[in-house]
């Protein structure tokens, strides 16, 4: 059998902090604004948990992937940052639809790449907290950007890694996808009950198996 998660019902930046006065000249030194991150909607929204809402590509070749997912979805580019934290977003019919961003790949694995997608909850800080005491860790800690929202990384004790994300103005409602938007998430776990439980506790799915088709058989076997 497999499984499948059903969505229930309706990813540090403080503003521009004072660092200290410089003595000599009295100069004021200032951090850096954080980059300014679209928001997931153009106006305020409901929030949906439990609904995947964004998706992030780490990446060691940000052009390499930029020049990829622009021609097979025709997906329009907009730089953020600059390197060495080199950071873009894909929009289509202009609504965001995805992050990059530059990574060093981790050890001998060139070139290197993984999607992060986002789920919708409540408290960032406590599904973070609740990933933690089942086992899993926090791989980026809790962050906030203007308009974007409050988002963590985090994985699950079977290695799974998804993000967590509270947008700011809510989340992007349920619509029709068109063709170069995202209609699915699937999760491929060797233990489907441990991992079947964990999102049930976390966002509050609801878990039932479907029957198996010949390919997914042959698939599993």
């Amino acid at each position: 059998m497999g499984r499948r998660l059903h969505l229930p019902g309706p990813a540090r930046g403080l503003a521009a902090l004072l660092l200290g006065l410089a003595v000599a000249g009295a100069a004021v030194a200032v951090k850096p604004s954080p980059p300014r991150l679209p928001a997931l909607t153009d106006e305020p929204a409901e929030h949906l948990p439990g609904k995947f809402v964004w998706a992030d590509l780490f990446t060691s070749d940000v052009e390499a992937a930029r020049r990829f997912y622009g021609m097979a979805f025709g997906w329009e580019w907009r730089p953020i940052s600059d390197p060495p934290q080199e950071y873009g977003v894909f929009f289509h019919d202009g609504r965001p639809v995805a992050g990059v961003a530059f990574r060093e790949p981790p050890g001998d694995v060139t070139p290197y790449g993984r999607w992060v997608h986002y789920v919708s909850v409540e408290d960032v800080a406590a599904v973070s907290a609740a990933v933690v005491e089942r086992g899993g860790r926090v791989l980026l800690d809790q962050r906030s950007y203007p308009d974007r929202g409050t988002f963590a990384i985090v994985s699950a004790a079977n290695g799974a890694i998804f993000g967590l994300m509270r947008a700011d103005r809510g989340d992007p409602p349920d619509y029709r996808a068109e063709v170069g938007e995202w209609i699915w998430r699937q999760l491929f776990a060797k233990q489907l009950d441990p991992a079947a439980e964990l999102y049930q506790t976390l966002v509050g799915y609801e878990v039932f198996d479907v029957p198996e088709t010949p390919a997914q058989q042959a698939v599993l076997q």
